[in-house]
């Protein structure tokens, strides 16, 4: 099976990767030292049966074998195998090539740096192994959200360029179920899919199974060739292509529009700053913009910000922070004449190879986000900024905003693993008291939740709203126990509550527990995610 595959990849001149999982278990051997010689031996058949190997993919799962047993893991060996007989091949995403970038949503970081920080054990390694091939085992947590700003570098002993990769199946999970065929992502999907991963500097690995013949099923197919079309559609039409540019510190500016991946834009001196503006000689509706990088010398952009000219001033329409090689930005349609683009923090001087400035068709446009739907609530929210407490804290990894997120008027996007701003446990009930300071006249209740089953995050299973005077003793007053668990991303729930007076209020919400069938992660208890109490 396997050379049936590689030698099709070779026909049609497709690059062909292999993935061994580490976690076995249908081996005896696994949890064994034993296991290690068969681990190397399968891996050794793979990187020298079938030609030519473009990539080695490994996870990190590690759970029980048949004896219950876990396996210690020899990552630095299987790495030292593939460098001597596939030289050339990518090692992902638990390696020294690609990084995993911590989320099997499909949805990147807003913030994405390549260049990570070095530790003092690596150097060692690569100071010992001067002149010869270097592997590196993955370093530490690499799904945190900020990994490489300019605190986590300053102090660091050295850099590596170490690119992230977002993995996501284009079915809920990631093998082939006929009974999921109307349940495939939509065009429209995918394509903010592609927006979030590889319009945020990161690659997209996106997992499409084939069924029990051996192909592509024809829905998968035919969603495929769409979200081709629908991409070269939305990024055809460079607007700025015929535009005039100007910057007053600015060098080489025909680069950002000649589609020369080696030319550049970039400052003189040692500008860090810069402003380019762009005349468009006649005034054009635009809602989405391209920047790319020459990262063949290094990522550099830490922020910018966009801005159109209306009403005789400039107004600010959109801003980002790392660019890299590919940032794709979408905002609220605009129709002007003039249109610049701000580089506000940069380290070193600025480079740009690419800029685009496009309008999207309808279906794939900007829409305001879950914090954009709830502003007219958040204004009237007596529940900001008051103190609350858990009687079950949230996981570690995703407490940050244990003390206040809750109910700071921030609402989490759908970037939920790595915006700082949900809390979440993992197979456990969340119970949430908040202190309204004083009786307070309450007619409705919000909370956002997050739902997003292919990273293994589900909505509750049901909320109990129960309020009290004293903090004591509580009454329940409502309840809810279905969820859309097919509504992904973050999500709200409402109660109406008629002018109820109240001094406490306590949340219970219940996880949805273990993880069924057909869903990645069977068997493994769910994540629970929350951000907003909003109380009107």
């Amino acid at each position: 099976m396997v050379k049936a595959v590689a030698d099709a990849c070779k026909k049609y001149q497709i690059g062909f990767g292999i993935y061994l999982s580490p976690w076995d278990r249908n081996s005896k051997y696994y949890g064994t030292e034993e296991y290690n010689k068969f681990f190397v031996n399968q891996l050794t058949e793979l990187l020298t049966e079938y030609g030519k190997v473009d990539e080695v993919w490994f996870d990190g799962a590690n759970g029980e074998g048949p004896n219950g047993k876990k396996q210690e893991y020899e990552f630095e060996a299987w790495y030292n195998i593939i460098r001597k007989l596939q030289p050339s091949a990518t090692i992902s995403i638990m390696g020294p090539d690609i990084r995993w970038v911590g989320t099997e949503s499909g949805y990147g970081r807003e913030t994405e740096w390549s260049v990570m920080p070095l530790n003092d054990k690596l150097l060692e390694n690569i100071a010992e192994n001067s002149q010869k091939e270097v592997n590196f085992a993955p370093m530490g947590d690499m799904t945190e959200s900020d990994l490489a700003s300019r605190e986590k570098i300053y102090q660091a002993k050295g850099l590596i360029w170490y690119p992230s990769e977002t993995d996501v199946s284009i079915r809920p999970g990631w093998f082939y179920h006929p009974e999921e065929d109307n349940r495939v992502k939509s065009v429209e999907k995918l394509f903010d899919i592609y927006c979030s991963s590889v319009g945020r500097n990161s690659v997209l690995l996106m997992n499409i199974p084939p069924n029990k013949d051996g192909l592509i099923a024809n829905i998968d197919t035919k969603i495929l060739e769409h979200w081709r079309k629908l991409i070269d559609k939305s990024f055809s039409n460079n607007l700025l292509k015929k535009a005039a540019v100007s910057c007053n510190n600015g060098l080489n500016m025909n680069a950002l529009v000649d589609d020369l991946p080696n030319s550049y834009f970039t400052t003189k001196n040692r500008d860090t700053t810069c402003i380019i503006e762009f005349n468009l000689n006649k005034k054009e509706k635009f809602d989405a913009l391209i920047l790319q990088e020459n990262i063949r010398i290094g990522q550099r952009i830490e922020a910018f910000e966009l801005e159109s000219w209306e009403d005789n001033h400039w107004q600010p329409i959109g801003k980002g922070t790392t660019v890299g090689y590919k940032r794709i930005i979408r905002f609220s349609a605009v129709t002007s004449d003039k249109f610049r683009v701000k580089i506000v923090s940069s380290r070193l001087n600025p480079t740009l190879s690419n800029i685009g400035l496009y309008k999207l068709p309808k279906n794939v446009a900007y829409q305001p986000s879950i914090s954009t739907k709830l502003k007219p609530f958040l204004q009237n929210n007596i529940a900001l900024h008051k103190a609350y407490s858990f009687q079950k804290a949230p996981h570690p990894k995703y407490n940050q905003v244990e003390k206040s997120g809750m109910t700071n008027g921030i609402i989490g996007g759908d970037n939920a693993f790595n915006d700082g701003q949900w809390c979440g446990w993992s197979g456990e009930d969340c119970k949430v008291i908040l202190d309204l300071n004083g009786f307070q006249t309450i007619n409705n209740l919000r909370l956002v939740y997050f739902n997003l089953p292919p990273s293994w995050i589900f909505p509750p299973s049901e909320i109990e709203i129960l309020c009290s005077a004293n903090g004591i003793d509580f009454d329940k007053v409502s309840s809810i126990n279905k969820f859309n668990i097919k509504a992904e991303g973050a999500q709200f729930v409402d109660f109406k509550l008629q002018k109820m007076d109240c001094k406490f209020i306590k949340l219970i919400v219940k996880n949805f527990g273990i993880i069924p069938e057909s869903y990645q992660g069977v068997g493994n208890p769910a994540w629970l995610f929350l951000d907003e109490i909003i109380i009107n």
